[in-house]
């Protein structure tokens, strides 16, 4: 199949999902995709016709295992299981599913689009709200012996891999794209080196549970009287307090922070997340709260600059594919998220006596 015939495919088979005899009865604008780069290709678009809109998520096939967190079919899986639908806590709901269905070379994904309102004019209390409902969606599956192969291994253990992997080659990395971002963090980088596996046994410590993992301003709605919340790919198994950091720094990371205030987002965030822990029958101070936040955090941000490391040369291009804005502007983002964590990978390593 030549180079875009993969996508040619599982667009018409999106056509025949959504009912459409002629697909010039659909109007269809891209929102996002991926060339290839860290994460694979996949698009997300936008299918518009008179009194129906519906979004189209079409991921390629690629070789890894069904339960590996950046598998081709992993989140049809997800949309398609009874078991996550049914532990969803009333207030959290997963996007209306229209269809799905697979070809040789792709996944594709139909569901209702969802009404998103300016992140910037929520508040921290909206932020608050949906990490509680995050929480208790962690407790929900906490010593569950029914958790089915898809939750395994969600992306927090495919970063963690980078840590372990990555920190060495991205302490000496010097690329003019991101050398403020990495200088930041360089002297922190070199000290989570060697005790990344002490914090990685410490955040696995507290109970695990079920957390989305792409926690973030662009990936939740709420719509009347209920969150509804998009992008499940990532979604699997990991302590409780993941959720709370990604909601965090995630935010942060897309220049979506309330009134630019990370500290009241940090609170407002923790403060939910420790009500929905409570609310779930999870028991953890709040002390091992903060702590999971601060370590989740530190394991998250090098993550994700072991995947910036890793992005090469690709790494602008990919970047204002996913983002929709400059790299530049992102860059600047990301530099100031670096400072603003330095505290939190502190307090982390500090805690392993590092």
């Amino acid at each position: 199949m030549g180079a875009d015939g993969w996508f040619t495919e599982a667009t018409a088979v999106a056509h025949r999902l959504l009912g459409a005899d002629e697909p010039q009865e659909w109007q269809v604008t891209t929102l996002t995709g991926t060339g290839g780069g860290t994460f694979g290709d996949s698009v997300v678009s936008r299918f518009d016709s008179p009194g129906r809109t519906a979004i189209v998520k079409i991921v390629k096939r690629n070789e890894v295992g069904s339960d590996h967190p950046l598998s081709w079919r992993r989140e049809l899986d997800i949309y398609n299981s009874e078991w996550l639908r049914n532990r969803l806590p009333a207030g959290l709901q997963l996007p209306d599913c229209l269809g799905s269905a697979t070809t040789d070379d792709a996944a594709v994904i139909v569901v209702a689009d969802v009404p998103f309102d300016d992140p910037l004019v929520r508040g921290v209390a909206w932020y608050g709200d949906l990490a509680t409902l995050l929480a208790r969606l962690s407790a929900c599956a906490v010593d569950d012996p029914t958790v089915p192969s898809w939750a395994s291994r969600g992306f927090l253990e495919y970063e963690i891999g980078l840590v372990e992997s990555a920190i060495p080659d991205v302490v000496k990395q010097q690329s003019p794209a991101v050398d403020e971002v990495i200088d930041v963090w360089r002297p922190l980088l070199e000290r989570v080196g060697p005790v990344g596996a002490q914090l990685v046994d410490a955040l696995r410590s507290l109970p695990v549970g079920l957390n989305h993992l792409d926690a973030f301003s662009r990936n939740a709605a709420r719509v009347d009287d209920h969150f509804v919340m998009i992008d499940w790919a990532y979604t699997g198994l990991a302590p409780v307090g993941c959720d709370a950091a990604s909601l965090i720094a995630i935010t942060a990371m897309a220049r979506e922070v309330p009134a630019g205030d990370l500290d009241s987002l940090r609170e407002a965030v923790t403060t939910g997340y420790a009500s929905g822990l409570a609310a779930g029958g999870v028991q953890v101070s709040t002390e091992q709260l903060d702590f999971a936040i601060d370590v989740a955090l530190t394991l998250r941000f090098v993550g994700f600059l072991a995947q910036i490391h890793r992005g090469g040369d690709n790494i602008a291009a990919m970047v204002e594919a996913i983002s929709g804005r400059p790299f530049s502007e992102a860059r600047s983002i990301w530099t100031a998220l670096a400072r603003y964590l330095t505290p939190a990978a502190e307090r982390a390593l500090s805690s392993v006596g590092a």
